[in-house]
């Protein structure tokens, strides 16, 4: 069953109409804000906590970015940067490299836009059942699932 799913046909055509292809909107970003936690200033140096206490007027610069790129589907650069930190393994050799799994701390802003997508993009292949019921790395769900 789970060989014919993944046989099946994807349309990945983009309609305007689609709730997913509209711009952002401020109640977006601020939602998102609410939910993040305090993090390390990553490459551009800003961080949730400098985000949360910005002004309306701030805030709506921020989201004016973000539809731009959004809507002229360009990305920007800085935002492809990270920082990577090589976090040691419990009982290994810290001085094998193979002993370590590495992090990268990656821009806020980029963040913050990357889970606004994905929650639209959730959102309708849930609605329009377009998620097989084996598709794994969802929200409540481990890889086992």
């Amino acid at each position: 069953m789970k060989k014919a799913e993944e046989r099946k046909p994807l349309d990945f055509r983009a309609t305007p109409v689609f709730s997913y292809n509209q711009v952002f909107h401020v109640k977006e970003l601020k939602n998102y804000l609410k939910q993040s936690n305090s993090s390390t200033p990553e490459p551009d140096e800003i961080h949730y906590d400098m985000l949360k206490n910005l002004s309306e007027n701030s805030l709506m610069y921020i989201l004016n970015l973000c539809n731009m790129i959004w809507l002229e589907h360009v990305f920007t650069v800085s935002w492809r940067k990270a920082i990577v930190i090589a976090i040691p393994k419990l009982g290994q050799i810290s001085t094998n490299p193979n002993s370590h799994s590495p992090i990268a701390l990656t821009s806020c802003l980029y963040n913050l836009m990357e889970r606004v997508i994905n929650t639209r993009f959730l959102y309708i292949l849930k609605n329009e059942k377009r998620l097989s019921q084996f598709q794994g790395f969802r929200f409540g769900r481990s890889a086992i699932d």
